[in-house]
């Protein structure tokens, strides 16, 4: 057996062994890959599910596994080649190479604080981190020396989802990609909920390569997954309502976006630099030193007194309280829905209303926190999530001569279901450590107290 292809095998709490080539074996073990370890797939997660303490480190190496399943079943199919299924491999393990501390955090940060003199992050801004990924794909020096240029140029076309559609970048980055795949799973048993489960094995049994002449392709599913794929997309629904939007981790990530700001406006300037995307070389060799714990330390450490306020709190889990939450729908007038509707790209508002409820909860301004939060159907379009009715082909068996349906069109699917349902909520965050030590009647008078003083400054 060469070197190339002895195969090393690792075990995985998911998926029990997981084989690793000598290559990817050598990539896991650059130090740019290592870092991983020490940034949290859910951030501060762990504060309310105390099991989340699992890393992209081994969530990567979860992606390259089902990638690997999905290539070697589409290669028997006679899709794929043997030099398809190594770089869809190295693609998957490397497509989350690009997060900063915090995971998705750094996103809002990089694009606030990005240098559009000298970086073009593009149209899809939340997806900034796959921008990074590329650059420490292509210039990171110890994965230039493992890997080839042509083959990181590959690697990168993969995870980029410009230009003609191409079923094997929809396995790293698609309506079906291993990446969902593996999070789902690997989200689910370290928090201890149960939401998150679906069939694994149906989903990618199930899993077929469509064409549209010879220049798209796309990866679809045959008739016999579709109750599978429902199940999928109920558990994502579930894990979004459950614990990726779950009342305190909406309120950590909060606190860390705006200790984070707070640092920088306080003349931080080793937090800006991190922050400051440029697409140079020294950026990138600045970003491989910093991850979860390290940035924390670093402003409990040289922040102003906010920023060490606030992350002094995370520290010790003293969080802000969630003061008032109301529907975008349930608020009275048209203009007021609409306005409250784009608070989010709104700072000076926000600013102006956060001024206000900090003066009549005798607080400061930069502690008081709005945030406009959107869940909406699981079938229509999920946050955070690309699986979309008009973007999963299905192969039906009773219509052998039409290439393929969308699955929204197929009537006894849920998917054919149109309506929504909710819209999102305005939520206000601020500390208020009273609330700790009230109890019964007391705890919810006084909550009752403070929701009607923020909702008179909001609505009136």
């Amino acid at each position: 057996m060469s070197n190339k292809t002895q195969k090393y095998e690792i075990r995985d709490v998911i998926h029990g062994l997981i084989e690793r080539s000598s290559l990817e074996v050598k990539i896991i073990n650059t130090p740019v890959f290592q870092r991983l370890r020490r940034i949290r797939q859910l951030a501060l997660a762990h504060l309310v599910y105390p099991g989340a303490q699992h890393t992209r480190f081994e969530h990567c190496l979860g992606t390259m596994h089902i990638a690997g399943r999905i290539a070697e079943k589409l290669k028997e199919d006679g899709n794929l080649s043997d030099n398809d299924v190594e770089n869809i491999r190295l693609a998957a393990l490397l497509h989350d190479i690009g997060h900063g501390p915090f995971s998705h955090v750094s996103e809002y940060l990089i694009e606030k604080y990005y240098d559009p003199d000298n970086a073009d992050i593009g149209q899809e801004r939340e997806k900034i981190h796959e921008i990074v990924t590329k650059d420490i794909i292509q210039k990171n020096p110890d994965l230039k020396k493992l890997i080839p240029e042509q083959q990181r140029n590959d690697i990168v076309t993969l995870l980029n989802k410009a230009g003609i559609k191409d079923f094997k970048g929809d396995i790293v980055s698609g309506p079906l990609d291993a990446d969902k795949l593996d999070y789902l799973l690997r989200d689910n048993y370290h928090t201890g909920v149960k939401y998150g489960l679906y069939d694994l094995d149906k989903i990618i049994e199930s899993l077929r390569v469509i064409r549209f002449g010879h220049e798209e392709s796309f990866l679809g599913i045959d008739e016999e997954g579709i109750y599978a794929l429902e199940q999928l997309i109920m558990a994502k629904y579930h894990m979004t309502t459950q614990v990726y939007f779950h009342r305190i981790r909406g309120i950590t990530d909060s606190m860390i976006i705006r200790g984070i700001e707070l640092a920088v406006n306080e003349g931080l300037d080793e937090v800006k630099n991190l922050y400051t995307y440029d697409g140079s070389d020294v950026f990138l060799k600045r970003y491989y030193s910093y991850h979860d714990e390290s940035l924390m330390s670093l402003i409990q450490k040289n922040g102003g007194p906010l920023s060490k306020k606030i992350f002094e709190r995370l520290h010790n889990r003293r969080l802000f309280k969630l003061l008032h939450s109301r529907r975008i729908s349930e608020i009275e007038g048209a203009k007021l829905k609409d306005k409250y509707s784009k608070l989010n790209n709104n700072d000076e508002l926000r600013t102006e209303l956060e001024k206000k409820i900090a003066e009549k909860l005798k607080t400061k301004a930069e502690l008081v926190i709005i945030k406009i939060v959107d869940i909406k159907n699981p079938i229509w379009t999920p946050q955070g999530y690309s699986i979309k009715d008009q973007t999963i082909l299905v192969k039906l068996t009773d219509k052998p001569d039409k290439e393929a349906e969308q699955i929204g069109d197929i009537k006894w699917s849920i998917f054919n279901f149109k309506g929504g349902f909710g819209s999102p909520e305005i939520h206000v965050y601020a500390p208020r450590d009273a609330l700790t030590d009230m109890h019964g009647e007391k705890r919810e008078k006084e909550k009752k107290k403070i929701d009607d003083i923020v909702a008179k400054i909001l609505y009136k």
